[in-house]
């Protein structure tokens, strides 16, 4: 049983990444089964997949949508309706009220699983509603015979160690030939440790919001993506040599970044350069100072996308002719071919 993941800014179904034409497209049927799904259900499918399943396992459970109230209905008898007490008014106002409020509170089965082990297995997709998730504790090759992981969705319990139990799996001692890994959505992940195989090419971390710590060595790897987190990352080590495309976002103040890929990188994408600079003390996160950086360490880079922000504090705190001209400088001796500035 596959399924798609709800998502309630567009109040639809988003398409998992592996499944049909429209992968990852979006997937306008309701989705009424989604309260019927239990524990039991999932952890009977994640150990058939530990057990049964070679080549490829993808599994999308969805998140329950929002469940929305309204008052009952009357029902219409053909006579004409008679003027509401002032009572009666009251009463219904503060009904409406109560069901208001109800519409914003979002109702979820919890769901529990745990990460399946398969020398076995080639392709694992796991999209899982939110679940609680365990991941245990694993030998050396544990998915020997893995190529691609894409997990998402899920909550971990980082004061337990499966932050770093999720690193250790998908490192060179537990995955050797591990070539594409996606975490998205993972609520819980603080750090992330890994050490790959070289096998590793692509590495997508995406809306990883309670990161913090990002520790990667892949001597194999040649597209990094980092989106929709990466300004609360406090301290980042990345060792990749043959890095060739990079996806970033806003990265913070310099002194946060240890990198080691400068010279082969050929690509970045979306970094963000922010408008103005407030003082340190107040907002290190418009610090363009990471940024600026690769400005000015990359010089073999031939496309750039550069995302400019516009900071919306108070004007007499910010120094916009300055930054600008930190951003000059930091791209006038490149040899980018490509350049590309998008603000909002």
């Amino acid at each position: 049983m596959t399924s798609r993941t709800w998502s309630s800014e567009d109040s639809t179904y988003v398409g998992g990444p592996n499944e049909g034409p429209n992968k990852g497209g979006l997937y306008p049927y309701s989705h009424y089964h989604a309260s019927d799904i239990t524990p039991a259900h999932v952890a009977a499918w994640l150990l058939f997949a530990a057990r049964r399943v070679k080549g490829r396992f993808t599994l999308a459970v969805p998140t329950l949508p929002k469940q929305r109230r309204y008052p009952p209905e009357d029902d219409d008898d053909g006579d004409e309706e008679e003027e509401p007490a002032a009572g009666e008014v009251e009463g219904l106002a503060v009904a409406v009220e109560e069901m208001e409020a109800m519409e914003e509170e979002e109702e979820e089965s919890v769901l529990f699983a745990e990460l399946p082990c398969s020398a076995r297995m080639k392709e694992m997709s796991l999209t899982l509603g939110k679940a609680i998730l365990t991941v245990p504790t694993a030998g050396a090759g544990a998915f020997h015979a893995l190529t691609d992981f894409l997990l998402s969705h899920v909550r971990l319990d980082a004061g337990g160690g499966d932050d770093l139990r999720l690193g250790h799996l998908l490192s060179r001692s537990c995955s050797p030939r591990l070539r594409k890994v996606h975490l998205g959505y993972i609520f819980g992940l603080s750090t992330l440790r890994l050490d790959a195989a070289s096998t590793l090419a692509e590495l997508r971390l995406l809306g990883l919001h309670q990161l913090r710590t990002l520790d990667v060595a892949a001597p194999g790897l040649r597209v990094l993506a980092v989106e929709d987190g990466s300004y609360m990352v406090a301290a980042a080590r990345i060792a990749a040599p043959r890095l060739e495309v990079l996806g970033c976002g806003h990265i913070g103040p310099a002194e946060r970044l240890q990198f080691d890929g400068a010279a082969s990188l050929r690509r970045i994408d979306h970094l963000t350069v922010w408008s103005h600079r407030l003082p340190r003390d107040q907002h290190d996160l418009l610090d363009n100072s990471a940024a600026l950086w690769f400005l000015r360490h990359c010089s073999g880079v031939g496309r750039l996308s550069v995302d400019l922000a516009l900071c919306m504090w108070p004007l007499e705190n910010i120094s916009g002719e300055e930054e600008m001209a930190d951003y000059d400088r930091g791209h006038a001796d490149s040899n980018t071919t490509s350049l590309e500035h998008s603000a909002p």
